[in-house]
């Protein structure tokens, strides 16, 4: 007999917050009657209770209205993407040796990821040992129900049901692939059932069947089952019961036996043809045709010995992230019980040609030993380079632990015809390295050789390079970092109108972490008859440069030289032109930085450039035309020419035989002639 009252705050079960337990209990001999209030973040629960303690006998409610399922802890701790409340009533009377219980669980609305599921509402009642079970929801336009009933005493005895009506894909695709929604229809259903104590494996018994699955891609790829698929499992055997898949260009028969407890002894059939354009369905950005060819069928050999072979045959693969794509592949690739093994595989992979060997262990573990040769492969990677290299390439490793290495040649790189200086080193200029993304390709370490076989040559009608490269990538998969050097010997570019002659320099990739290029390159220029000499030097987004020039001028009229194509001097001397020729300088300028870059661009002309300042008089003032192009990689050309007279014409040619020795030969607009011969020497 007595009363009393427990209070328990800020507490917490099980990493779940409880802000207060409160429990009030009187008995008096004949019964003992308690009232239990919980409050927690995610809501409140009510329980009453009482205790005949001369029968052994109980009743009692709960009853929790709300309960918001986004803040329980637990929930949050896992970063489970679940959100709806619970409302739980449950009433009970009996003994603790045969307990009987009534309770319903309703879900109005619960969301999983992306997906609602409605009407929520489990039903259990217990009585006689044994558990009575109802579950009913409603999931993308159908329905899915439970029925059965599992003992709640050793051997725990069970016997389940769980159907579902017609599944529409389209709801479905609606929510996690919108794109695909009017591309991809179909439809499937599911039954299912377990029998058995749940305490002896070895005696449940559970079978699968999917009576309907039919699926249409883009009205053009048909898919369907020919029968009702069905696995069943019984005496620790999983079995899939014969099936076939038909549809356009495809055709495979399916059947297994797998021992639970033996994996070793498993036999499985794979029959049939694969039509490779089905891939689309499951990736729209895809591109692929051809085909899968299996032949396995372990029931011509010994129990557990699987042999086969599959044959892929002509299959073409694209997809719009990849710099390459592959075409023409075709290959045989051996199965046994341990083992996948690529007996010969080639394709053409951006006008060459690829090979690959070795195989994959599965057992004891996954193990990977596998080798990709390329010959004249063509990459157009990074953003403006076309490159052709061969390369040899090993993966070693597992799942766990890999390792891609080799050597790569690059036999011929050039640039692309849209190729554009900015936009190129800005693929180098973020600081930011963005986090590597988890899974297997962030086990997967790199370590390849990249060598140039030769002088390399790159032109386009802004910019030409000669060198060669000595890198190397490592970093993993997911975070690929290049290392290494690129030493270039010449070359020329254009900016703001000038051309800049490459005397020599060095490109340095150091960083570990990241790709990041750091320069070190000398250029020479002429603007208004003053040698103009530059040192650039640094990390491509903090760059450092030095000037010189001859005739020596301080650095401020270096600078004024290079921006405005005059010294400060010069500028003070004439600081504005007369009227007209005012006006016409600046719709010259406005003619140049408008359209000239444009013309030069669609030309394929290294410069264009329109000045009036370069031609005529204060009484009648012209304008001169200048073009400047970069026939080959040795000679170079500029043509100007007065549009007020036809005699006042200037040709330049320049050609370099080898990195020392270059000739110039010149045509002024008086009609002379001069050739100069340079010699360049280090010391």
């Amino acid at each position: 007999m007595g009363k009393g009252r427990i209070t328990l705050a800020n507490a917490k079960v099980s990493k779940e917050p409880i802000q207060n337990i409160n429990l009030n209990f009187q008995g008096d001999g004949r019964a003992l009657n308690a009232n239990l209030v919980i409050h927690m973040p995610a809501g409140t629960t009510e329980a009453q209770g009482t205790y005949f303690p001369k029968t052994d006998s109980y009743q009692a409610e709960v009853r929790t209205n709300g309960l918001r399922l986004d803040r329980l802890q637990t929930i949050k701790d896992r970063n489970l993407p679940v959100n709806g409340a619970v409302t739980i009533n449950a009433s009970g009377r009996g003994s603790l040796k045969n307990p009987e219980l009534l309770a319903t669980v309703d879900i109005p609305n619960l969301q999983v990821q992306k997906q609602t599921i409605q009407g929520i509402k489990f039903q259990t009642h217990v009585q006689n040992h044994v558990a009575d079970i109802a579950l009913d929801s409603s999931v993308a336009q159908t329905y899915v129900k439970a029925r059965g009933s599992v003992g709640i005493q050793a051997p725990y005895m069970a016997n389940v049901h769980l159907d579902t009506g017609r599944v529409t894909f389209a709801p479905i695709l609606a929510i996690y692939a919108p794109a695909q929604v009017n591309d991809l229809t179909g439809q499937t259903e599911l039954h299912a059932w377990l029998r058995g104590p749940l305490q002896h494996k070895d005696r449940v018994e559970a079978h699968i069947q999917i009576p309907v699955l039919n699926a249409n891609y883009k009205q053009q790829v048909q898919l369907a089952a020919a029968r009702p698929i069905q696995l069943d499992y019984q005496n620790e055997v999983a079995v899939l019961q014969p099936t076939s898949l038909q549809g356009t260009d495809t055709n495979i028969r399916l059947q297994a036996n797998v021992p639970i407890k033996n994996l070793k002894a498993a036999a499985f059939l794979v029959q049939g043809t694969v039509d490779l354009r089905l891939a689309q369905a499951i990736d729209p950005t895809l591109q692929s045709t051809g085909q899968i060819q299996f032949d396995i069928d372990s029931r011509r050999y010994t129990a557990g010995n699987l042999n086969g072979q599959v044959r892929i045959v002509n299959a073409t693969v694209h997809t719009a992230e990849s710099p390459v794509g592959l075409d023409h592949a075709n290959g045989v690739i051996s199965v046994t019980k341990d083992r996948v093994e690529i007996t010969s595989f080639q394709g053409t992979v951006g006008g060459g040609t690829i090979t690959a060997r070795g195989g994959v262990a599965y057992s004891p573990k996954v193990a990977f030993n596998l080798a990709l040769a390329a010959k004249e492969v063509r990459i157009r990677y990074p953003e403006g380079l076309r490159t052709v290299v061969n390369s040899n390439l090993s993966m070693t490793g597992s799942t766990q632990a890999a390792l891609v290495s080799g050597q790569v040649l690059i036999q011929h790189i050039s640039f692309t015809p849209d190729f554009d200086l900015s936009s190129f080193m800005s693929q180098f200029g973020n600081s930011e390295t963005a986090a590597p993304s988890a899974g297997f390709a962030q086990n997967v370490k790199l370590n390849i050789a990249v060598q140039s076989t030769s002088q390399m040559e790159l032109q386009s009608s802004q910019v030409s390079l000669s060198g060669n490269a000595n890198l190397r990538i490592a970093g993993t998969a997911a975070a690929p970092v290049i290392l290494g050097r690129a030493t270039l010997t010449s070359g020329e570019m254009f900016l703001a109108g000038n051309r800049y002659v490459l005397q020599n320099g060095t490109i340095d990739f150091l960083n570990p972490v990241r790709t990041e290029p750091v320069v070190n390159i000398r250029a020479q220029t002429v603007i208004d008859q003053y040698n103009i000499a530059m040192n650039i030097e640094g990390p491509v987004e903090r760059l450092h440069t030095d000037y010189t020039s001859d005739p020596a001028l301080p650095p401020v009229d270096i600078i004024n030289l290079i921006a405005f194509g005059k010294t400060t001097e010069s500028a003070g001397a004439n600081p504005s032109p007369g009227g007209s020729m005012g006006a016409e300088s600046l719709l010259a300028q406005g003619i140049s930085s408008q359209v000239s870059s444009r013309v030069a661009k669609v030309a394929g002309i290294s410069h264009l450039s329109i000045d009036p300042a370069l031609g005529g008089n204060g009484e009648n003032p012209g304008a001169r035309i200048a073009i400047q192009q970069r026939v080959t990689g040795n000679l170079y050309v500029t043509f100007a020419t007065d549009v007020t007279s036809t005699q006042r014409q200037a040709i330049e040619m320049q050609y370099q035989f080898n990195p020392k020795w270059s000739m110039s030969g010149v045509r002024d607009q008086n009609g002379g002639f001069g050739v100069d011969l340079h010699y360049k020497k280090d010391y």
